[in-house]
């Protein structure tokens, strides 16, 4: 394989795993979404109504944790530890994680990956809440958290970019690689 197919290649590659992402993450908002909406249906708003007349950001992040954040992790280490080791939008770009070695990776690599590969998102949900939630505050100004998250974002492309295997931070640290599925 020359080095301008080689590129081609892995420019490729960057392509699909950002798209992967992107359906990942846009079929998970709509779940969660729609879970939110319907508990919150069900229970004619309790408990959210309390939480935002509490103003307790801690709180908040806490059932954002719950309730958003653990099922999401769970989604990307329950999928990625398939048989198929890949989710929804890695199957549909013919994208599967595995471990340096060419195995499938094991749970704790994964558990590892998906927790670094989230960190942003964590990063923006306590800036949103902490101390106080941004859309209850009164004398909301500029936010630090946003910067931190974006600049981690940034970083983890830039890194995926740059490497050999096309790895990202998430990846190195937790020894895995994104290739296509044979």
């Amino acid at each position: 394989m020359t080095l301008l197919n080689r590129f081609e290649s892995d420019k490729k590659v960057i392509v699909q795993r950002i798209i992967a992402y992107f359906i990942d993450v846009t079929l998970l908002m709509i779940v969660v979404q729609v879970a939110q909406w319907g508990l919150f249906l069900l229970t004619d708003g309790y408990p959210f109504n309390q939480m935002a007349a509490s103003n307790n950001g801690w709180l908040i992040y806490g059932w954002v944790f719950l309730t958003v954040s653990i099922p999401i992790w769970l989604y990307f280490i329950l999928q990625e530890r398939s048989p198929r080791g890949a989710t929804i939008g890695k199957r549909l770009m013919g994208l599967a994680l595995y471990s340096e070695d060419g195995e499938h990776a094991q749970l704790n690599q994964i558990i590892t990956r998906t927790i670094i590969k989230l960190l942003p998102w964590e990063i923006f949900h306590l800036t949103f809440m902490l101390p106080t939630p941004i859309l209850n505050d009164p004398n909301a100004g500029f936010r630090p958290g946003f910067i931190v998250g974006f600049i981690v974002l940034i970083l983890y492309v830039l890194v995926l970019i740059q490497t050999p295997q096309r790895q990202s931070v998430h990846d190195l640290i937790a020894r895995t690689v994104v290739e296509k599925r044979p």
